[in-house]
This record gives C-alpha cells, structure tokens and sequence, in this order.
C-alpha cells in the first residue's frame, strides 16, 4: 500500500478518537457538574428543612435570644431555598413568606412538604403522599 493512501485511514481514525475524546470529555465535565450541584443543593435543602423545622417549634420557648436565633435561622432557610430550591420550592417559599409578612403568622406545613417532596425526588426515594408532618418534642428536665 503506497504511502498516500495509508495517510487518509490514519488521518481519519485521529481525527475521530479526538472527537470521540472532546465529546467524553464534555459529556463527562456536565455529568460532574451536576451531580456537585445535586450534592450542593440536597445539602442545602436538608439544613433547610431543619431550620424551619426548628423555627416552627417554639411554643415552649421562653429565652428571647433563641428565638431570634430560630428565627434567623429561618431567614436563612428561606433565602437558601430562593437560591437553590426548585421551582414548586421556591413558589412555597415565596407564599410562606408573603403570608408571614401579611398575618405575621403562617403554617410550615406546606414548605415542609414541598422540601420532603423535592429531597425524596432527588435522592430517588419514592415519593409518600397524604403523610402529614407532625414534629416531636421532648421535654428535658433541668440540669
């Protein structure tokens, strides 16, 4: 076989393993990009849910410093779920808030929910319907 004619089969095969290398490449960059982000945003929403959680139990809360740390803590919460909560989320989110704003008073329940909802879809749990949150709370005896 001459020469010129092995340069054409050579050239091609170079030619394609670099753009089967450059699509591996790229294909595997995404992937990893969005399993971090996946990582991110499950870490994120479960210290979400705990802090709501947490901020809507206070009925037996009397130091006035802890409550403001809950309710900080919720603040957060919320801004998180702007940030990184999906659509439903951040809809929830965003009623929540209003309500809250308007009343100064509103449920948790339905932002419970929608994160429960969400994180379980994320991390391929099936998914519980008609399951009503309900939050426990020991009592601690004094030291």
């Amino acid at each position: 076989m001459p020469v010129p004619d092995l340069i054409v089969p050579f050239a091609s095969s170079v030619i394609g393993g670099l753009v089967v290398a450059l699509v591996n490449h790229f294909t595997t960059r995404r992937r990893e990009h969005d399993k971090k982000l996946a990582e991110v945003r499950i870490e994120h929403l479960i210290n979400c849910w705990r802090k709501i959680e947490r901020a809507s139990n206070t009925g037996t809360v009397t130091d006035p410093a802890e409550l403001n740390r809950r309710y900080d803590a919720l603040e957060d919460a919320i801004a998180s779920i702007m940030l990184l909560g999906a659509k439903k989320e951040v809809e929830v989110a965003r009623s929540f808030v209003t309500a809250l704003a308007e009343r100064h008073d509103s449920s948790a329940d339905e932002l419970l929910r929608s994160l429960r909802d969400g994180l379980r879809a994320e991390l391929g749990l099936e998914s519980i319907e008609g399951f009503r949150y309900i939050a426990l709370r020991m009592g601690r005896e004094e030291k």
